[in-house]
C-alpha cells in the first residue's frame, strides 16, 4: 500500500495492516528489534491515517475503497487497523532470527519470517520458492483466538472528545440531523458509524464521524463510503464526488 518508515504497509482482507520488513541476503541479528520497533508505530495509525498514507501512492483519483474491492472482491472494512502483524521478507534467516521470531509468536505477537530465493532453471525460465516460518493457517489460527483488538469506543466518550474541543454544540447539531437520514449508528474502536440498508437490504455504514486528530478550528471528520452513499442516495458515484468537492471549497452554499 505505501512505503513509510516500514519498508512496505499493506491491508490485508479484514483491514489490519501488515508491516513488511524487506532485507537483502541473511536476516542479520537485529532485525527483529527493527521490526518490533516499526511495529509499535503502525499500532497507532488511525483509520484517517492510513487512508492517508494509501492516497499518497495510490493512482491520481482512485481511491483506497476502490483500490480494497478491486483486490480482495470486498468492500472497505468501517475500521482499519484495529490490529496489526509483521512480515520479515528475506532471502535467508539466521538462527538467532528463527529462535526469536518463534518466541514472539508463542507470546501472541504476531510476526513471521517469509524466505524467498530465486533459481534461473536450465531452459532459462525464472524460479521463486518461497517458505514461510510459521505456516500461515497455523499464525491465522492464532490470530482468531489469542490476539487482542482494540475496543470500540462509547458514544458518550465520543461526544467527550468532540466536548474537549469545543465542538459538543456541533456534534450535538450534526447528530440529530443525521439521525433523521440513517436509521441506525453505533461505535467502533475511532468513530460513530451511521448506517442504512442497500443493496440486498443489509445495513451497511454508510458514513462515519471519525474521533481523532479533531480540533476546534478544522471541525468535526468524516469518512464517507462513496459507492455506499450514491446507492442510499440514488445517485451516482460522480455526483457524490462533485458535491464533496465543492463542499471542500465553497462549504454548503451554492450547492446544486
Amino acid at each position: 500500500m505505501a512505503s513509510c518508515r516500514q519498508d512496505t504497509l499493506c491491508p490485508d482482507s479484514s483491514g489490519d495492516i501488515v508491516g513488511v520488513e524487506l532485507k537483502r541476503g541473511k536476516t542479520p541479528r537485529g532485525v527483529t528489534s527493527q521490526a518490533l520497533d516499526y511495529a509499535s508505530w503502525v499500532e497507532d495509525l488511525s483509520h484517517q491515517r492510513v487512508t492517508d498514507i494509501a492516497n499518497e501512492y495510490l493512482p491520481e483519483n482512485k481511491l483506497l475503497e476502490t483500490a480494497f474491492q478491486e483486490t480482495f472482491g470486498e468492500e472497505l472494512p468501517e475500521t482499519l487497523n484495529e490490529g496489526h502483524s509483521v512480515l520479515i521478507v528475506t532471502e535467508s534467516m539466521d538462527s538467532s532470527t528463527e529462535r526469536i521470531v518463534k518466541y514472539l509468536f508463542a507470546q501472541g505477537i504476531r510476526i513471521n519470517v517469509l524466505t524467498v530465493q530465486h533459481f534461473s532453471g536450465e531452459d532459462g525460465k525464472e524460479l521463486v520458492a518461497q517458505t514461510f516460518m510459521i505456516e500461515p493457517s497455523e499464525a491465522t489460527e492464532k490470530v482468531r483466538t489469542g490476539s487482542k483488538r482494540r475496543q470500540f469506543l462509547t458514544r458518550e466518550q465520543i461526544r467527550s472528545i468532540c466536548e474537549g474541543k469545543g465542538l459538543a454544540e456541533l456534534h450535538d447539531d450534526l447528530i440529530a440531523q443525521l439521525n433523521s437520514v440513517f436509521p441506525s449508528k453505533g461505535t467502533t474502536a475511532s468513530s460513530l458509524a451511521f448506517s442504512g440498508k442497500i443493496g440486498n437490504g443489509r445495513a451497511r455504514v454508510i458514513l462515519s464521524l471519525l474521533t481523532f486528530k479533531i480540533e476546534a478550528k478544522q471541525g468535526l471528520k468524516f469518512q464517507v463510503y462513496t459507492k455506499r452513499l450514491a446507492e442510499y442516495c440514488g445517485i451516482t458515484t460522480q455526483r457524490v464526488a462533485f458535491c464533496y468537492q465543492h463542499l471542500t471549497k465553497h462549504g454548503p452554499t451554492g450547492l446544486p
